[in-house]
């Protein structure tokens, strides 16, 4: 599509012929061999906002990054190649960017982006992913953030839209150009001569080196915009759309979002100032940690990617080893828990079995009897019990025989034992099971380990009642035909 050129602020025009004969040579042969970065290949998925078209480099957890306004997923190559080895990054294009093809009326507003991620991942069959949004990126990434919480992983907010902060001052004359219908001769002006998308009238404040952003970047993202008139009138509906109702409405939401976040934000924007990152920051408890880059502009994650990067890298690998750390954690909370009512349910059916008129019986009279063996077997699991909520273990080496007489006393007894320990456990959870206690040795053990040494106490002791079963010719519960 070729349209008259308008100025972008302050007289840039050139000839309509001039833009013609350049913009032929320059937007088609985008379509076939422009792409600087021969690695990337486009993928797109069918969903019911449209066929969303996306870059994706690497494996293992996805990694979604949401660009903003003109641009498109070109913006994430460096994280696509950079971040690869840890993620399975996704460069998505927005509603009315890049490739992604849309219904000619169809709500193109941030919300309507948000929900459109969420049809992506699901067209792709994605449950969670770290969320890094730029931009107009930033502010949708909030907005899904918040409608779907189940969703994220991470999050990782850069210069954006925030609250009431957008659009920013220094965006309006744009849209004020673009709601004049000034669009499609901008657009056309920038991609013929890249020195105006470059000049401060443009592009060039987004940037701290503007020079140095390459023509093959700048008709990566414009000439998408102008591929035909609905591509270039569904990105004017997109900037018309612009209204921070949008990001008002989910204020709340932001304010009981815990999952962990990571905000970067540059010190020298011009569109959203360092003021709305610590205020993002201050209002999402997940946030783990907030950086500033000194002098960087809002396209940062593309000119001091090596930076960005790295910030990312480092809060990914604290999450992974979080989220291992937990793994572990809940298997070996689920393995003692597991071990300890086992042994204790074996000590219950000793309990439960054993002949009243055996419980005096010891095979010399040093031995423990029979069932001063299973009162210390059982009695001895408090040795966990107490010292896991900060008391002295209530028994010493034997408890009291006296204390328990009949044979449904002392199963009763047992019973009680094992379900004290299984529910001192349950309440200290996963990580209390890393908690140091004092439990009277040189030195703090760790409760898991405690655990594990009356597991064992305890299972040495029902060793020794299934031998004196045996003496007595009796076969142990757990030996007889099920």
């Amino acid at each position: 599509m070729i349209c008259e050129c308008r100025s972008v602020a302050h007289g840039y025009v050139l000839s309509i012929a001039v833009v013609v004969a350049m913009l032929l040579g320059i937007c088609g042969a985008l379509q076939t061999s422009a792409q600087a970065e021969t690695w990337l290949v486009r993928h797109s998925v069918d969903t019911p906002s449209g066929r969303i078209s996306y870059l994706e480099q690497g494996k293992g957890p996805v990694a979604l990054f949401v660009h903003g306004v003109l641009l498109n997923g070109y913006l994430w190559r460096h994280q696509l190649a950079d971040l690869s080895d840890i993620r399975r990054c996704i460069a998505v294009d927005l509603l009315a960017h890049g490739d992604t093809e849309i219904a000619p009326n169809q709500d193109v507003s941030v919300t309507a982006n948000a929900n459109m991620l969420k049809e992506f991942l699901d067209g792709l069959k994605i449950d969670q992913v770290d969320l890094v949004g730029n931009d107009s990126g930033a502010g949708i990434a909030q907005i899904f953030a918040a409608l779907y919480p189940e969703r994220i992983r991470s999050l990782t907010l850069t210069d954006g839209d925030t609250h009431d902060n957008w659009p920013p001052e220094a965006f309006k004359p744009f849209l004020a150009m673009a709601a004049a219908g000034g669009l499609p001769g901008t657009l056309n002006t920038m991609i013929a001569d890249k020195n105006v998308y470059r000049s401060p009238q443009a592009l060039g404040p987004a940037y701290e080196h503007p020079q140095l952003v390459s023509s093959d970047t700048i008709e990566q993202y414009l000439c998408p915009l102008v591929r035909s008139e609905q591509h270039t009138r569904d990105f004017q509906r997109f900037l018309a759309a612009f209204d921070n109702k949008h990001t008002l409405a989910i204020e709340d939401r932001l304010k009981t979002l815990q999952a962990p976040t990571l905000i970067v934000w540059g010190t020298d924007d011009v569109y959203f100032g360092v003021k709305w990152g610590r205020w993002l920051s201050e209002t999402i408890p997940g946030t783990r940690k907030y950086v500033e880059l000194k002098g960087a502009r809002i396209f940062f994650p593309e000119e001091r990617w090596q930076e960005f990067n790295k910030e990312v890298r480092l809060f990914w690998e604290s999450i992974d080893q979080a989220a291992n750390a937990k793994l572990t954690t809940v298997a070996a909370f689920s393995a003692v828990v597991g071990q300890w009512n086992e042994i204790g349910r074996k000590l219950i059916a000793i309990a439960e079995d054993l002949p009243e008129n055996k419980y005096e019986y010891k095979p010399n009279p040093q031995s423990r009897s029979f069932v001063q063996q299973l009162l210390h077997a059982a009695g001895s699991m408090y040795y966990f019990t107490d010292v896991a909520q900060g008391k002295q273990a209530r028994y010493g080496d034997d408890p009291p025989r006296s204390e328990w007489v009949t044979k449904h006393d002392v199963a009763a007894f047992v019973s009680r034992c094992v379900k004290d320990g299984a529910d001192a456990l349950a309440a200290k959870g996963d990580a209390g099971l890393n908690d140091a206690v004092n439990d009277g040795s040189p030195h703090l053990v760790r409760l898991v380990d405690l655990a594990y040494r009356v597991i064992e106490h305890s299972g040495e002791h029902y060793g020794q009642l299934v031998a004196y079963y045996r003496i007595n010719g009796i076969v142990p519960p757990e030996s007889r035909e099920k």
